[in-house]
């Protein structure tokens, strides 16, 4: 039997789901040092600019998602923050934020520092990245999610297997392209590295307890990996024991990791298992981005005439398997095997692609707005995470439910069983 509080929990998120705008709830409290409690009109003059300033942006940050935030609200709202605005002074004020009774981060906000609004934006997308991961957690969106609000770079997603985690590289906080994971259990986002190298490509192991990545830690590119628990990076030696190549763009499952490598202007993909570092395939042009599943391995590689197809690597031969006269990237395969996943500028800018490995068909998802997609990574059989770049902007992390194209594509899959039913009855029809 569910408890009551399971009931109303259920019973609160089906209320949510049809309201539209949804509304968040943020209370502000004051609290003023000995100085302020001298000159409170002043000292509250001040906290009002700032409180009306922090509503607007919000509301600002919350239009294309459709929330609505709101200092006074009748009714249920579907979550509630409370910022504290703590004034010492005319100059210095510590805002702090909480979830409940769970704290969120804390901001000392200078009045005198030129930055001041821009690390206030920050700390106001730190409350837009929380009540994303509740949504994205309970799936509660349609379409496009935004996980990502902050002025930083954002990019690479990539799920571990139980979905609990997000592996992504982020320079929020230090500059710095840094791995970050987003933690779906406990809805925060955690930095996993802090080095003055730069990590890109990262990747959870099949148990999902480590991370192997991208790196220039060694001076050339190299591939590293990283335990959840220990927050300790650790080179990978073995898969390039002479210390002469530039390894990229590693995957890893439970085969083994694989990997691309130019070395002395050979360009291959390898695989290390057991110890043991192989050799699958060679030529002299860029491949990278290699993706294995039941029927070979997927790679990106540069054709002739300069751009880029995807290739299946099979029994020791790249067969083209999405190759256009456009250019392909990024190919992966969802957990089901019935979707395969890449991005293309077929259309101009470079699109999001699903094609269905059932019927064939293919099927577009365009950028939210204007701007650029890459780096896709399958959440789960209908969600799919990728990298937005929107133009003049810097990139942020989004994720996009395709149920509808699902739904489409079965439709296209009765329809294809109905002609081939035809096509077998007329054919008996002519031998007889």
């Amino acid at each position: 039997m569910r408890s009551p509080l399971i009931i109303f929990f259920h019973i609160l998120l089906l209320s949510i789901l049809f309201s539209e705008p949804l509304k968040i709830k943020v209370v502000f409290n004051r609290h003023y040092g000995e100085i302020c409690a001298f000159l409170k009109s002043e000292c509250s003059e001040i906290l009002d600019e700032l409180e009306n300033r922090m509503i607007h942006d919000l509301n600002e940050l919350g239009k294309r998602e459709k929330l609505s935030f709101l200092t006074t609200l009748s009714g249920q709202p579907y979550t509630s923050f409370q910022i504290t605005m703590r004034m010492e002074n005319l100059n210095e004020i510590l805002l702090s934020a909480y979830q409940y009774k769970e704290n969120l981060g804390f901001l000392r906000f200078v009045k005198s520092d030129e930055k001041r609004f821009d690390k206030l934006k920050d700390f106001e997308s730190s409350l837009m990245e929380r009540i994303a991961l509740i949504r994205l957690k309970f799936g509660d969106y349609d379409g496009y999610l935004r996980l990502t609000y902050r002025s930083s770079v954002d990019e690479y997603p990539w799920f571990s297997k139980d979905r609990r985690f997000m592996c992504f590289i982020s320079d929020r906080g230090t500059g710095n392209r840094d791995l970050h994971i987003l933690d779906l259990e406990n809805f925060g986002i955690l930095r996993l590295t802090t080095t003055k190298s730069s990590e890109y490509f990262p990747r959870f192991s099949p148990d999902g307890k480590t991370v192997i990545f991208q790196s220039t830690k060694t001076g050339r590119w190299s591939i590293w990996m990283v335990d959840l628990d220990r927050f300790e990076g650790s080179y990978l030696k073995s898969l390039n024991p002479d210390g002469k190549g530039n390894l990229y763009t590693p995957f890893w499952d439970e085969s083994g990791i694989y990997f691309s490598m130019e070395k002395n202007g050979e360009y291959g993909i390898y695989l290390f298992k057991d110890g043991i570092l192989e050799k699958l395939f060679s030529r002299n042009v860029e491949m990278f981005s290699p993706f294995h599943f039941d029927n070979g391995i997927l790679f990106t590689m540069v054709k002739p005439k300069g751009d880029t197809g995807i290739f299946l690597l099979k029994d020791g031969k790249a067969i083209p398997f999405e190759d256009t006269p456009f250019n392909e990237f990024d190919p992966i395969i969802s957990e089901d095997g019935r979707w395969f996943a890449f991005v293309s500028n077929r259309e101009g800018k470079f699109f999001l692609w699903l094609r269905s490995m059932i019927t064939g068909k293919l099927y577009e998802i365009p950028p939210p707005s204007d701007g650029d997609i890459f780096y896709p990574s399958f959440m789960n059989d209908e969600n799919i995470a990728f990298t937005f770049y929107p133009t003049g902007k810097e990139p942020d992390i989004w994720i996009y439910n395709f149920r509808s194209i699902i739904e489409m594509d079965g439709k296209f899959e009765k329809f294809l069983r109905v002609l081939e039913n035809l096509k077998s009855l007329f054919n008996e029809e002519a031998m007889k």
